[in-house]
């Protein structure tokens, strides 16, 4: 009789231990499940925001696009540089006269500067600078009275921000000077190295621009793209026949002796300028480049 009562006691062990582990593996499978989709949204969540793109809200102008921050490798994308609208080839532009430089795309807020690439005829190029400090603008012009150029030489305009050159622009292709000049340097020549430590002596020729037998030069140099003069002298003609006719409009010879022995820099403009003792001219001549060595800074080379 004790061995026909306990049977109902151990199927109700039985039945519970099944129960128990049916019970658990749902369990198992629901926090599977749920841990699943969490894991799965949390992607989600992040594939959306490494994706995610500006939007510019309907009646509302788009951010304005800027100059890219340089990396100091030289390089510029084609659409980030500078277009130089004018002159931008095949023109012919005549001394003494004054012509809109124009350039268009200009991304950033530095002030510009503009400089003229001479190329001779035997092939040898070189740049000058003939304008700084020229306001930034997206579009803008530069009144530029073209200097006594050599007319057998060819000419580009190039504009560049004065802390990122790879951004310049230039002409699309040469341009011409015509007319008479005023003023022919005859040494040094231009891009010339010369000794810092010693007198520079200029000589050449000039008609039209003397003021009792005088005119103005002034050594200059652009940091943070503005001109800065580092010394200044007078040429001076050279008694003689031709000498002492300054005041006809023929051509006078001239000499002048500069003293670069203070440039903090190596490279220098020369410009002359016309005497004109009731209003100081601004616009040079002519702008002679020169190379410069013989200190710490400025080794020959």
């Amino acid at each position: 009789m004790e061995q026909t009562s306990s049977k109902p006691l151990i199927w109700a062990i039985v039945i519970a231990a099944i129960v128990l582990l049916v019970a658990s593996g749902a369990w198992a499978y629901l926090r599977n499940a749920a841990d699943t989709e969490s894991a799965g949204s949390t992607t989600v969540s992040e594939t959306v925001v490494a994706d995610e793109m500006p939007v510019t809200e309907i009646g509302k102008e788009p951010a304005q696009r800027t100059l890219p921050v340089s990396s100091g490798a030289g390089f510029a994308q084609e659409s980030d540089k500078i277009r130089v609208v004018s002159p931008n080839g095949g023109e012919t532009l005549e001394i003494g006269k004054t012509y809109d430089v124009t350039w268009e795309n200009y991304l950033g807020k530095e002030d510009l500067l503009i400089a003229l690439i001479v190329t001779s005829t035997n092939g040898q190029a070189y740049t000058k600078i003939i304008a700084g400090g020229v306001p930034a603008a997206a579009s803008g012009a530069y009144k530029w009275t073209v200097t006594s150029e050599d007319t057998a030489n060819n000419y580009r305009i190039e504009v560049y921000p004065a802390g990122s050159r790879e951004y310049v622009g230039r002409s699309l292709s040469s341009f011409k000077v015509s007319g008479s000049p005023v003023i022919v340097v005859d040494s040094p020549a231009p891009n010339a190295r010369v000794d810092l430590g010693k007198p520079v002596a200029v000589a050449g020729k000039a008609r039209g621009i003397f003021g009792e037998g005088e005119f103005d030069i002034r050594v200059s140099y652009f940091p943070d793209g503005k001109r800065q003069v580092i010394s200044q002298t007078l040429a001076r003609r050279v008694p003689g026949e031709r000498g002492d006719n300054w005041m006809s409009g023929e051509f006078v010879d001239f000499t002048a002796t500069l003293d670069l022995s203070k440039s903090p820099v190596c490279n220098v403009n020369v410009e002359f300028f016309k005497r004109d003792d009731m209003r100081k001219q601004q616009n040079p001549l002519y702008i002679l480049p020169l190379w410069l060595y013989g200190n710490e800074n400025c080794l020959e080379g």
